[in-house]
């Protein structure tokens, strides 16, 4: 990331689903040709897509953009993605997880921090394997677009931040492929347990501050 980033940007984590797992069923060589498998795929939609890549950790991406809009058509380029991949080496599954925040942030020694930031990665820490998650200020900001449909699914608890947020699934299966869109069971304010709880050790700024750019 040579040039600087100003003003309001917005930031998309992804997140191989049961990456370390991976590596304990299958061994370190299997799981080192799949995640370069995902690298490849990942860095393609980024760069079709205008994101900058921020910061690169094997089994993840911290990626900015200058547009949620171009933010959210990039995540969902990514899962189409890896569901053809997934369709065409059904021993090679790779599920992929993300989520996206838009606000200030700080760039400093190659990488990006803010509170922006920080709750980016809360939120894809919400997610599940092949799913998109995205807060209301993504969502207000991309705007009324013909190709996205966004699902409220309510409000999350965000740890590190005293309010709850409201999340925004991003539908980007194609129309045949999806059914009616649910909220997840047990009410619209209540995040279903299906869709993942807090577990990164440590704040998101530590976790995405490691690797240089």
């Amino acid at each position: 990331m040579s040039e600087e980033l100003q003003g309001t940007v917005t930031v998309l984590f992804t997140d191989v689903e049961g990456s370390t797992d991976l590596r304990t069923r299958q061994g370190d060589d299997f799981a080192q040709e799949t995640l370069r498998a995902h690298e490849r795929l990942l860095r393609e939609q980024i760069q079709e897509h205008g994101g900058r890549e921020v910061v690169f950790l094997g089994d993840g991406f911290m990626v900015a953009f200058g547009s949620a809009r171009r933010a959210v058509a990039c995540a969902i380029a990514i899962q189409r993605a890896f569901d053809q991949h997934n369709r065409q080496h059904p021993d090679r599954q790779i599920r992929v997880r993300t989520g996206l925040n838009t606000g200030e942030v700080i760039q400093e020694s190659g990488t990006l921090y803010g509170a922006a930031v920080n709750a980016a990665a809360r939120i894809v820490d919400k997610t599940k394997g092949g799913q998109i998650l995205v807060s209301q200020v993504v969502k207000d900001l991309a705007g009324p677009v013909k190709d996205f449909v966004f699902v409220d699914r309510g409000l999350f608890s965000l740890k590190g931040f005293p309010a709850r947020w409201r999340l925004h699934e991003v539908i980007w299966q194609q129309p045949a492929e999806v059914g009616p869109a649910e909220r997840p069971a047990g009410g619209a304010a209540v995040a279903s347990s299906s869709l993942g709880s807090d577990r990164i050790l440590g704040t998101p700024e530590e976790t995405y501050s490691r690797a240089p750019l």
